[in-house]
């Protein structure tokens, strides 16, 4: 057994905690890698309270025939190689599951396709703060002999960020499942007739001044995430001339692509060339990854990003058939009065007050009500999604109460796939509304009214309602369903989280801020 998390270890712990991750799920991590107990529980300041991850510390506490030296004295330093300094991060880098996008048919790069990643508004908007702030195009290699070379403007837009860009920017890494830490900001290019980028790389070229002078810190470049914002009446191909692939600008469209292999080596298969402009112009907007960015430890991608998108976009607005909602809401009048305090994992977790009162309350559902509701939304969710679908849970109604909040997150992805939130009444000032991301990890503020109704991939895209409820409260019930073949392929992502391959984010951040 190990006493003493050396220094990358710690980094691991701190930046998976700082970036949401399932604290239970860490200490199960640690306890895999035979880290003691104790050592553990005090680097985290944290607690379990989950029954497996107990069992597993009292069965290894209790296998020790002896009480290590006090943790303020020296230790011997792990020679091991199983730290996260020393795990193999590109291989993590280019394990990416990028929702709708279609890839590119070819052994010989990763590259993608996204269509409307960006709607035709949303590109105008980024088109409008690009215009007033280009500045002359350069390259990183400082002895190019050609001056036309490169011959676009440049715009960097995250050195004038409003929040737009700032949503932006935080959307780009959140579908491709990345930190922002582990970026560079956001660049806009903007070319006129005649303009191009010859054949280059977006990888720094190795063992070079050029790569000592901008990877030495940050790390190689590795994904690059490339926007089209206009249609160009003609020429402004991409052309990535290795592969003998062009892409014609589209807009909306994004296409993104890995400059490395999965050993760490550049790969020169995406070479590509922006070429001439021959009639109008054209605006892009890149956004390149690095192996570590301003972050020190190794990527591990999110357990969400793996579950597949099974709907275009990722929830459904619609309402409830009239009798089955009449049934409900008779059901809530008459047994509201019964409404106990929620007392759960979900209280204090995910749900907050900021009133003294207790946050929420749950009504329970009688069993042929329960059964009614899952009779009658199991086809319409079938439907919706596309898939068979077996019941997860039907719960009770829960009645929010003044102050309350919901924290953005996503649920739990063994059991609950394809949800419904009903809403069953409220008595509020104003709206309440529920955020929610698209698989463009866009955000929308749906607002409910009595018996309407959101399907939507729960375990796959963050919801939540981070507003404090103003009024008196708001009653709702969830229902949960997952396809029937899940079961299977929700233990290889467990396999995979305890193995340290993946990590869960349980809670996300809403933008822009409320």
């Amino acid at each position: 057994m190990k006493y003493q998390l050396d220094k990358s270890w710690k980094e691991w712990i701190h930046h998976n905690i700082e970036r949401g991750c399932d604290k239970e799920g860490i200490v199960k991590i640690l306890l895999e890698h035979d880290f003691y107990p104790p050592l553990i529980l005090n680097e985290m300041k944290y607690q379990p309270t989950s029954t497996e991850v107990l069992t597993i510390i009292q069965q290894k506490e209790a296998t020790q025939l002896f009480i290590p030296a006090p943790f303020t004295q020296k230790q011997p330093i792990s020679t091991n190689n199983d730290t996260p300094n020393k795990r193999e991060t590109t291989t993590a880098l280019d394990n990416v599951h990028l929702p709708l996008a279609r890839k590119i048919e070819t052994d010989k790069a990763h590259l993608y396709v996204i269509n409307d990643f960006l709607t035709h508004q949303e590109c105008d908007d980024v088109i409008a703060r690009i215009k007033p702030q280009c500045r002359p195009s350069t390259i990183t290699s400082q002895d190019e002999p050609d001056k036309t070379f490169r011959t676009s403007q440049t715009c960097d837009l995250s050195h004038h960020a409003d929040y737009f860009v700032k949503d932006l920017n935080r959307r780009i890494a959140d579908y491709l499942g990345y930190e922002e830490e582990r970026s560079e900001g956001i660049q806009g290019q903007f070319y006129q007739i005649g303009n191009q980028f010859k054949t280059h790389s977006d990888f720094f070229e190795p063992n070079t001044a050029e790569y000592q002078q901008f990877a030495s810190e940050m790390g190689q470049r590795t994904w690059t995430f490339m926007i089209y914002l206009n249609d160009v009446p003609k020429g402004g191909q991409t052309e990535f001339t290795e592969l003998g692939i062009t892409f014609t600008p589209k807009k909306g469209q994004a296409l993104a692509w890995n400059s490395l292999k999965s050993n760490g080596d550049v790969n020169r298969q995406t070479l590509h060339w922006a070429k001439p402009i021959l009639k109008g112009e054209k605006y892009v907007i890149t956004k390149w990854f690095r192996t570590h960015g301003s972050l020190k430890n190794p990527f591990i991608p999110f357990l969400h990003q793996k579950i597949p998108a099974f709907t275009p976009t990722g929830f459904k607005k619609t309402t409830l058939p009239i009798a089955l909602f009449k049934r409900i809401s008779d059901f809530y009048q008459c047994n509201r009065r019964d409404a106990q305090n929620e007392e759960n994992g979900a209280i204090g977790t995910f749900i907050h007050g900021k009133e003294k009162k207790h946050p929420s309350k749950m009504i329970e559902l009688s069993t042929t009500l329960r059964a009614d509701i899952f009779q009658t939304l199991h086809p319409m969710l079938e439907e919706w999604s596309g898939q068979t679908l077996a019941q997860s849970a039907v719960y009770g109604i829960r009645e929010y109460q003044r102050g309350a909040t919901l924290d953005l997150h996503v649920d739990r992805y063994q059991t609950h796939l394809i949800s419904v939130i009903i809403n069953v009444d409220q008595d509020t000032q104003c709206d309440w509304p529920l955020y929610i991301y698209d698989h463009s990890a866009r955000l929308h503020k749906v607002n409910l009214k009595a018996g309407e109704i959101v399907f939507y991939e729960s375990a796959k895209i963050a919801h939540g309602r981070p507003e404090a409820l103003d009024g008196k409260n708001y009653a709702n019930i969830f229902a949960h369903t997952m396809p029937i073949d899940w079961e299977q392929k929700a233990q290889q992502l467990t396999q995979q989280l305890q193995s340290g391959v993946l990590c869960q984010r349980t809670k996300f951040s809403e933008y822009p801020p409320t």
